[in-house]
Parts: C-alpha cells; structure tokens; sequence
C-alpha cells in the first residue's frame, strides 16, 4: 500500500504543481519552469520515504531507521557544500542534486522494507478504508498541535512587527530543541504502545515518569544557561528573548508529557476527544494572544504558549486517567 499509494499520489501531486504553474505563473515569481518540473518529479519519491520511514518504525527497525536518516542528512550536507562551495554552482545544479538524492534513497528505503518481507505493488481496499479514517483523526490533531506551538509567532509578527517576532522566535527555537527529545522518544513510543495493547497503560506511565525525570532538570539548566549563552552567541541585541524563554519553561515541561499522552492515544485508535484537545490549545492561545499581546509582547506570548501547553497536558492526562 505504501509502495502504491506513495507513487500514485506523489505522481500525481507532481502533474498538479506543473499545471499550477502552467495555469496560473504569476503564483511563482522568478522560478524557472525547468526546475520546478524537476523538483516536481522527485515529489514521489519524497513521499515514499515518509511513507517507509513510518514503515521501520511500525516494525521497530530503529537502528535501520536511524541509518537511513543520517545518512540522508549527510549527502544532502556534503552535496549542497560541495556544489557551492567547491564548484560554485549555482541552483540549477543544486536542485538536480537534491532530486538525485531523494531518488536515491527512495530506492534505498524499498530495498531495506524488503528485506522484511517482498511486496510489489498494490492496493489493499479494505485495509485503506480502515486507515483513512484513523489516518484523518491523527492528521488533524497533529496539524493543529503543530499550529499552537508555531502559530504565537505570527500573531507577534502581526500585532508587535517583524523586530519583536524575530526577538521570540529565539524563544520558539530553545523549545524546539528542547522538546527533541521526548519527541524523539515519543515516536518510538507509538509503535511499541501500539503493539502491547491492553498492556500499554503501565508501560506509558513509565514512559510519563520518565520523561519527567528527564526534562525536569533539562528546564532548570536552560533557566540558568539562556541568557549568559544568549549573550554570547547573539549578542546583547538579543538579551530581550531571554524572559519570553524562562516563562515558556513550565510549557515546555508539560508539551513534551503531553507528546507522550498523544502518541499513547494515537495507539489507541485516537478517540475524536483526544483530537479536540489541539483545537481547545489553539483557541485559548489565539484568544489570549489576542488580549494580551498588544499590551503585554512577546512576554505575554510566552506566558500565553506556557498557559495553551498546561491546557493541552491537563486535558489529555485526564483522559488518560479514566482509559483502560
């Protein structure tokens, strides 16, 4: 299904996007129709490797997985250097070499799921109509999870300017790598939750102790390190992220047990109330943003995130308490 399907819509998402341009070029200024339908063609193959990465995953394949991932990451690195830097190339070449890695490991993926078990292409109707209703419900709550925690920047950008949201999108980047981690552990979580069923409650409480145990500390070592290495590595310009960083600690703590409450229902065949939740998140972050951030700034959206990802934890943790 992943082999078909990917190929299929990849294919034909390509075909759209080059008669999008074709239709409608004023959509895309200064882009050159050659390497749009080159970066197009590789749509396919992109949406495969999503698709057997979930695959290694499901299967608990994290050392494969993991490999495939670096070593990904550094032909894309060593090619961009190398083409740039080295040759002095320009775009044309860039995005050829880009296209050619994706292709590459692409292929790469297939032969690795292979190695697991032969397929070839098909459609298994009855499993697919089974999983695109659970497909929907966790798409959503993911898409919607990803707007509250990004979304607070655009309402800076739009009610403080551009100044101000590049000043907390400092802030933004401390949570992000600061929630890394129980991501990480979180989609490794799923599959291993998934597969014990009824036994998974016990084992997602260790994973909640755990996590706790972890970023606990981690929160305290960026409340004091985050101004002295703001200070040094981004000068004193940008000394006034470092409140909007300590206030958003408690949200960060409680988004990243809320990741793991998420990938816990996700393996529960993700009741539509656990998707209500991201949508709850946004809306208080939204309201308060919008009473608070004219007058209070970038302090008031961190407090605003911090209050959206307590909410969010509170809620999914109470459903937790009464699943099976």
């Amino acid at each position: 299904n992943s082999l078909t399907i990917g190929s299929i819509l990849g294919f034909f998402v390509c075909l759209a996007i080059i008669g999008a341009y074709l239709a409608f070029p004023g959509f895309f200024p200064e882009i050159p129709f050659f390497l749009l339908v080159i970066y197009a063609l590789s749509l396919p193959f992109s949406l495969e490797i999503i698709l057997f990465q979930g695959l290694l995953l499901s299967v608990n394949d994290i050392f494969r997985y993991n490999a495939l991932v670096l070593f990904r990451a550094i032909a894309l690195l060593a090619g961009v250097t190398i083409i740039l830097l080295i040759f002095s190339a320009g775009i044309t070449e860039l995005v050829i070499y880009l296209v050619l890695v994706e292709i590459l490991f692409a292929f790469a993926y297939v032969l690795v799921a292979r190695r697991k078990q032969s397929f070839g292409f098909k459609l298994d109707t009855g499993y697919l109509s089974k999983m695109i209703g659970y497909g929907i419900k966790v798409y959503l709550a993911t898409q919607v999870t990803y707007l509250v925690l990004k979304f607070d920047i655009l309402m800076v950008n739009y009610f403080l300017g551009s100044s101000q949201a590049g000043l907390y999108s400092v802030s933004s980047k401390v949570a992000d790598m600061a929630k890394m981690l129980p991501e990480t552990v979180a989609l490794i979580f799923f599959p291993k939750a998934a597969a014990l069923g009824v036994r998974a409650k016990p084992f997602a409480n260790r994973v909640l102790i755990w996590i706790s145990i972890i970023m606990a500390p981690l929160c305290g070592i960026i409340y004091f390190i985050s101004g002295p290495l703001t200070i040094l590595f981004l000068t004193e310009d940008y000394s006034g992220s470092v409140r909007p960083i300590i206030i958003l600690l408690p949200g960060i703590f409680f988004i990243s047990l809320a990741a793991i409450l998420m990938n816990y229902f996700a393996a529960k065949k993700m009741p539509w109330k656990v998707v209500s939740v991201p949508f709850l998140g946004l809306l208080a972050n939204v309201s308060l943003n919008m009473a608070l951030l004219p007058a209070y700034g970038i302090d008031a959206a961190a407090f605003t995130s911090t209050i959206s990802y307590t909410l969010m934890f509170l809620l999914l943790f109470l459903m937790y308490l009464k699943s099976d």
